[in-house]
């Protein structure tokens, strides 16, 4: 008759962390940008941006193909603009609160930031 009253253990001893790691994983929804061909142009008109956001996403493990100029207007805020939709969140850390947009990126590339004047100081 006691042998009916000792209660197994669960099967998992990790059952209550595991609900922990896998809520935390749900938070960071989106595509990883590493490994995706990244163009960064400078649409501040603030000299030494690009090359500046080149090294801090390249020291983060990211692959910047090509900086340069983007000419059709100064822009304040940053843009992250991305093939597929979901991607280019992770890169979004490392700007001051940067705009996100699925749209035409150049043939080549998956992402194209467009640095703002707001960066400047980043």
């Amino acid at each position: 008759f006691f042998f009916l009253m000792i209660r197994r253990p669960p099967r998992s001893t990790l059952f209550p962390y595991t609900t922990l790691f896998r809520s935390k994983v749900s938070k960071s929804s989106g595509k990883s940008s590493k490994g995706k061909n990244i163009l960064v142009l400078n649409g501040s008109r603030i000299s030494g941006l690009a090359s500046a956001a080149k090294t801090k996403l390249e020291s983060a493990g990211f692959k910047v193909k090509k900086i340069g100029d983007y000419s059709a207007e100064t822009l304040t805020q940053t843009k992250i603009i991305v093939k597929e939709n979901g991607a280019g969140k992770d890169l979004a850390q490392y700007f001051s609160n940067p705009v996100i947009e699925t749209g035409t990126v150049e043939s080549g590339y998956d992402i194209k930031i467009i640095i703002g004047t707001t960066d400047a100081n980043n």
